[in-house]
């Protein structure tokens, strides 16, 4: 067990995407990968995947930031998840959604129109509820690492990358 935690504050950022990519992994296999050619009835596979997704990334992160930095990690971990600077850049929020409707529309023109964009209460809830536990993992722990090693445009554009992945 020590090993592993060796390994862990030695590689922090190396671990932790391994971690969050075979949670996926897993999940993938246990569940089934989603269909995406608009067949096959609701996609049940998708609504599953997610939240176990954004769960292992957040999970991830905390285990990391707990093995790494101990408690006074998890206390500033704690501490910027709830402090918020908007100012002007709130614009910055609606690129993720606008983005998902664009392909969204993109879909539905070329694949399938079961992709054309939808307005669900549901769907607005779960995003802000995903998007909390992902920024746990994902900007809460590796952003941080990756901005001190890579400064922060180079470190956030290959977040965005792995996040993509």
């Amino acid at each position: 067990m020590s090993s592993l935690v060796t390994l862990a504050r030695r590689w922090p950022l190396l671990c932790y995407f391994a971690l969050v990519y075979a949670a996926s992994a897993v999940a993938l296999l246990v569940i089934g990968a989603p269909r995406l050619d608009g067949s096959g009835g609701p996609p049940i596979a998708s609504l599953v995947m997610f939240p176990v997704m954004v769960i292992a990334a957040a999970f991830t992160g905390l285990l990391m930031t707990a093995l790494t930095e101990g408690k006074q990690g998890l206390r500033q971990l704690g501490t910027r998840l709830t402090r918020w600077r908007l100012r002007r850049w709130w614009l910055i929020l609606c690129i993720p959604p606008v983005g998902i409707l664009s392909v969204q529309a993109l879909l539905s023109v070329t694949v399938s129109s079961t992709y054309a964009p939808q307005f669900l209460v549901f769907g607005i809830a779960a995003g802000l509820i995903a998007g909390f536990f992902e920024e746990i993992g994902w900007t809460g722990f590796a952003y941080p690492r990756m901005r001190t090693q890579f400064g922060a445009l180079s470190g956030a554009l290959a977040l965005g990358v792995l996040w993509a992945v």
